[in-house]
Parts: C-alpha cells; structure tokens; sequence
C-alpha cells in the first residue's frame, strides 16, 4: 500500500471511530439539549477531523507528494504519524483500545497518540537508505526523520536517532 492510500485508510478509521459519538452530539443539538462541556470540547478537538481532512486533500491533490509532504508544518506532519499509525495498528489486528475508541487528535494533544504502533529497530540496509537520502536530498536531520516516518512508522525516527546514525556511518567508512 503506497503512502498516500494509508494515510487515507487511518483517516477513515478515524471518521468510522468518531462517527457515533457525532451523531448522539448532533441529535443532541437538533434537540435543542446543552452540551457538557466535555462534549464540546470532544467536538472542538478530538471528534473536529478538519485538519486530517484538509491533509489528505492536499497530498491527494498534489503532483508531488514527497515534495508537499516535505512542506508541511510540523503539525500537520503529526497528523500524517497519527493516520498511518491508525492504519497500521488496524492491520495488525485488535491491539492496545483508544480511550472510548477514539483515537486522540485534538492540536493540544497530539504530542501522543493514545494508540501507537510497536517500535521496531532499523535494519542496515534501512539506515543506509535513510543516510543515503539524507545526503542526497541535503535535508536537516529532523526532516529526514520526518520523512521516513511516512514510510516506515514502526522505526518512530526522530532527530538524535538519525544524527547517531550519521556519527556511526564515519566509523563505517573507515
């Protein structure tokens, strides 16, 4: 499944997750009923899917996607994590639950996904193709980690983890 198509496939589980609880809050609405605060709050940030939608429009729509992806915001990288994490955890079956079935998305939240998928260690062949690009590519370390998170979101590559890599390549060389 290329990138995109994953990316497509969370956010669908996310609007099968976030479905019900949608629909009692808007019947609620129609009612004329008050909101808990929660209940707003969960439809301000959690149950509001504007920005995974807005995302995937935009990569849907763009003729290069690994030039828009490197584009985005740090946020809206977050988001993509969050997508492809969902999708990859459906695959693999029933896992770990999300609080009320609903994976959390809300802006104020999203340094932490409450369901994440397991961490894997890379291969070799893996980093000398992540190191491969970084050079190529002359993109920062965080950049690059960014990136191959789309690609291969079980090695959840940040910064250190690629700059470690690039002090053990020297001692590879020699």
């Amino acid at each position: 499944m290329n990138p995109l198509d994953t990316i497509k496939k969370g956010l669908n589980i996310l609007k099968e997750q976030t479905h019900e609880q949608k629909t009692r809050l808007k019947a609620d609405l129609q009612a004329k009923k008050k909101l808990s605060e929660e209940d707003e709050q969960w439809l301000d940030g959690e149950g509001n899917l504007v920005d995974e939608e807005h995302i995937v429009g935009l990569l849907e729509r763009t003729l290069d996607y690994e030039k828009s992806l490197m584009q985005l915001d740090s946020d809206d990288k977050q988001v993509i994590q969050k997508l492809q994490d969902l999708a990859n955890a459906s695959s693999k079956g029933p896992g770990k639950k999300c609080k009320h079935g609903v994976l959390n998305t809300s802006a104020k939240k999203r340094n932490k996904d409450t369901c994440s998928t397991a961490k894997e260690n890379a291969t070799l062949a893996q980093q000398i193709e992540i190191l491969d690009w970084h050079h190529e590519q002359k993109k920062s370390q965080q950049e690059t980690a960014m990136y191959f998170n789309i690609k291969y979101p079980s090695l959840q590559l940040k910064q250190h983890i690629i700059s470690a890599w690039l002090k053990d390549e020297e001692k590879w060389c020699q």
